[in-house]
This record gives structure tokens, sequence and C-alpha cells, in this order.
């Protein structure tokens, strides 16, 4: 067209400037009329994560952790998150390298992390097993059944027993006589 005209035009990704002419019969040029606009094509990329510690079915004895990887995406990872167990999603420090310090709780513990980019996509979730066993910082105990206290024998010879026990399991009795060495 010519009063009225168009013109299909391809833009490329980010800033793009439209410029337009006319001209007459007797060949003059019109000045030219400019407009800037930004074509910002729609993000369908998936972002991705990957959780490079602790590895999968690890056993740990400290419940403190702090869990780190890294992300990526083909335009930004705008956040990373981590979950732990059924807990809520917690956002950790960092995008495409990052960490999140998780309290583990005593047994099987699934850590799950994910991300997300400016476009709002989330990542496919990535997860990882651990397991968590406190170290034994409870003592064990013993008592003495035979003799009672105070209890006089006529007989030098005497066996002694009791019991022990211990919240992980007892792995050896030893008595002592006098101030003698230990005997098993």
């Amino acid at each position: 067209g010519t009063t009225s005209w168009s013109l299909p035009v391809t833009l490329a990704s980010g800033s793009n400037t439209i410029q337009t002419r006319s001209q007459d019969a007797a060949g003059n040029y019109s000045s030219v009329a400019s407009v800037n606009v930004t074509y910002t094509p729609a993000d369908t990329t998936l972002p991705t994560v990957a959780i490079s510690a602790p590895t999968a079915g690890r056993s740990l004895t400290a419940s403190a952790l702090t869990v780190s990887g890294t992300a990526g995406d083909n335009i930004s990872v705008a956040l990373v998150q981590g979950q732990l167990n059924s807990g809520g999603w917690q956002p950790a420090t960092g995008t495409t390298s990052w960490s999140i310090p998780v309290t583990l709780a005593v047994g099987s513990n699934t850590i799950q992390a994910r991300s997300q980019d400016a476009a709002g996509n989330y990542s496919t979730v990535a997860s990882v097993s651990v397991t968590y066993t406190p170290s034994d910082t409870t003592a064990p105990t013993v008592s003495i059944s035979v003799p009672t206290a105070s209890q006089s024998f006529t007989s030098s010879a005497l066996t002694v027993s009791g019991t022990a026990s211990d919240n992980v399991g007892v792995t050896s009795v030893q008595v002592q006589l006098n101030n003698g060495g230990w005997q098993a």
C-alpha cells in the first residue's frame, strides 16, 4: 500500500529499531519515522539442577550438613531451593553454584533441590537419600546382682554376676577385685 501500508518483519531477539520513509512521484523522500521495540522470546527451556554433595546412599554421624550443587539455564537461573524430607522449600545461597544448610533427622533423610529460571520455569527435582546415625555418646550402665553389698562369705571362691545395658549395644564387661587388673 501507499497511503495505508503494512510490511511483515521478523524481529531479532533483544532491541530492534524500525524505520520507515515515503517517496512522492517527484522522487522526494519524507523524513524518517522511527520506533524502537524489544523482542523477548518466550522461554520454554527448563533450567537444570544437580546435587554434588552429599552423594546418594551416604551414612553420616553428624546432623548438621551443607548440601551443595550446580544449576543452569539457557538464559539465567533466578533461584535454587532445597527441601529436607517433607519440609518446605528453602532458598539456597547462590544460583549456578549453590549451597544450603540442613539438619538431618535420625534415620533415612531425603534431600531435594530445584531451580527456577527468570521466566518462572522449574527444573526437574534432583534428589538424594542419606542416613543419619548419631555417634554413640551415651555411656553403658552396669550393676552387680551377686554378691549384694555388705554380704559375708566363708569361702574365698565367688562368682560375681550382674547386668549391663547400652542404647546401642554392650561389647564387653570387666570385673576388678580390690586394685588388681580388670578381667573380662
